[in-house]
């Protein structure tokens, strides 16, 4: 006689006594599971397969013979266990996340060849898996794995690098990554962003002296540019037989007083002057000439030159001349500031650092009533070199470095240019403006993009429409020091007296003199704040992730 029991209802009833189990339900199994085929067999108990342990560590391709874990094996960590698991069907690998005591570990293994290899190993309590946090947000993106476990920063890190940072590696070793043992923040979502400005050296002329230090590019002479006319009659004084130099008319030009200028062999210079003519009116001329000698070595009282322009009512007699180097200037009518960006290894861009100050050299003050405005105040900048962005402490998967320009007056980003690790530019940590060309914009809103809002803890995560997605986090800071109190910081302001003028403070009166060498200090302004406004100031904290505190 042939008995049939189906368990159709797929239950396991413990509550009655096994005479009493109704029938489709059943009392008691082990490693069994109900049948849910199309078949007759619909109900049916059927044996579950074993775990069968493949601890391989290589396959030899041409062989196909295994390679055992002998040592270092996941079984060799004290107290192991799994705490999250993912499976990339794409690659056909499946990802263990592994806590035990003292040691944190994330493995690999692949269906395809049934080899198990270490990932990630973490002997330094950078990972602190523990049983009592289950890491259940874990998403992978092409090779990039990520995961969160409610307990440290949301981490995440390249599969293929870390596998083959990990190559003749074990489970109990703290895996090598970028040449030294990694450290959090090589896996960490957030990436740091540099948090000091670049530095600027401007100057008002582009000319070096031999020493390699700005030159000075002014001066002062005195010359006549009329001659006698080569047509005229013999022993012609009148004025009808003296003409303007022409067009390549050599002279040399004395400086009249120290310190001297550092001139170059093909420098255009300009020469500024005037004088009163007869009807008691000052005519204002501007002569250009090209330098074709100058004297060996550092001391240069005179230069010859060859005459490129004169204008035809110049006035035959001797006019003293302002002498300066014929520069173009940039950003003249601007104020420019800089500042650059990372690019990290798998095309992360971190946010920007600060701002500079602005770039800014104005002229002296020349304060026009007609038209209302002081003329000084334009941007009398022809070189701008900019330093600070290759330094010891830019992160070691740093690859590129963007240079980043905004004015005062546009939100709009500018990339200036991109220097590449350890190209020329980089290793010389600075970069020469030579004009205002500016190779592409930035999206507006990444001005706005101050840190990124990557949460500090997260306990969900997600992927959807290709965002990472974060819930349940903990994020911004409690402002409290080590002892519970709540840190209130304390500003205070005064106000410095500036050495270079003297002041009166009784009467109100200043007159800008003279420096501590004697010397007249040229009438260039000084950094200051405006006055008659009302100023509020506040502080903003910031950790090492660049995360910051509302002010």
């Amino acid at each position: 006689m042939e008995l049939v029991h189906t368990f159709t209802s797929g239950r396991m009833n413990k509550d009655l006594d096994e005479r009493l189990v109704p029938n489709g339900e059943y009392r008691d199994a082990l490693n069994l599971e109900i049948s849910t085929s199309d078949t007759g067999n619909v109900g049916a108990l059927q044996n579950i397969k074993g775990n069968t342990p493949k601890p391989y560590k290589y396959l030899n391709p041409v062989t196909n013979v295994y390679t055992p874990w002998t040592s270092g094996y996941i079984d060799s960590l004290a107290a192991p266990i799994k705490v999250g698991e993912i499976a990339n069907p794409v690659t056909e690998t499946i990802y263990w996340f592994i806590a035990s005591n003292g040691i944190s570990a994330i493995a690999e293994y692949d269906q395809t060849t049934d080899v198990v290899t270490p990932l990630l190993v973490d002997d330094q309590g950078i990972l602190n898996f523990s049983e009592s946090y289950l890491i259940t947000g874990i998403n992978i993106i092409e090779d990039l794995l990520f995961w969160t476990d409610n307990q440290t920063e949301p981490k995440v890190i390249n599969v293929k690098d870390f596998k083959l940072a990990s190559v003749d590696s074990n489970f109990q070793t703290h895996t090598v990554f970028n040449g030294r043992p990694f450290v959090e923040s090589d896996i960490t979502v957030i990436k740091k962003a540099p948090i000091q400005p670049l530095d600027l050296e401007l100057s008002n002329t582009r000319a070096v002296d031999s020493n390699g230090d700005p030159a000075i590019v002014t001066a002062t002479t005195q010359q006549n540019f009329v001659k006698a006319d080569p047509g005229a009659p013999n022993n012609c004084i009148t004025p009808i037989c003296r003409v303007p130099l022409s067009i390549g008319d050599p002279l040399r030009l004395n400086w009249i007083s120290s310190p001297y200028p550092f001139f170059k062999i093909g420098d255009i210079l300009t020469l500024e002057g005037s004088a009163v003519n007869d009807d008691n009116f000052e005519n204002e001329y501007e002569i250009r000439v090209e330098i074709t000698a100058v004297p060996p070595g550092s001391t240069q009282t005179y230069a010859d030159v060859k005459v490129l322009v004169v204008p035809i009512n110049v006035l035959d007699q001797i006019i003293t001349w302002s002498v300066s180097l014929d520069e173009s200037v940039f950003f003249e009518f601007k104020f420019p500031r800089f500042a650059y960006r990372y690019k990290y290894k798998d095309g992360y861009y971190s946010s920007f650092s600060p701002f500079t100050k602005v770039a800014f050299l104005a002229g002296e003050f020349d304060y026009e009533t007609k038209k209302g405005y002081n003329l000084g105040m334009v941007n009398n900048l022809k070189q701008c070199v900019i330093k600070g962005f290759s330094k010891s402490s830019t992160p070691i998967d740093v690859v590129e470095v963007d240079l980043l320009y905004k004015e005062s007056n546009s939100t709009s980003i500018y990339v200036v240019d991109t220097f590449i690790k350890d190209d020329d530019i980089w290793n010389a940590n600075e970069f020469n403006i030579e004009s205002e060309i500016i190779s592409s914009i930035l999206p507006a809103n990444q001005l706005f993009r101050s840190y990124d809002n990557v949460p500090r803890i997260a306990k969900a995560q997600e992927i959807t429409g290709n965002r990472l997605l974060y819930g349940n986090y903990l994020q911004n800071f409690n402002l409290i020091n080590n002892l519970g109190t709540q840190v209130s910081p304390s500003i205070s302001q005064s106000i410095l007296h500036n050495s270079n003028w003297d002041c009166n403070y009784s009467t109100g009166s200043c007159v800008h003199t003279k420096s501590i060498a004697g010397e007249v200090i040229p009438k260039t302004p000084f950094l200051s704040i405006k006055s008659q406004r009302t100023y509020q100031t506040g502080v903003v904290f910031q950790d090492k992730y660049g995360r910051q505190t509302p002010v």
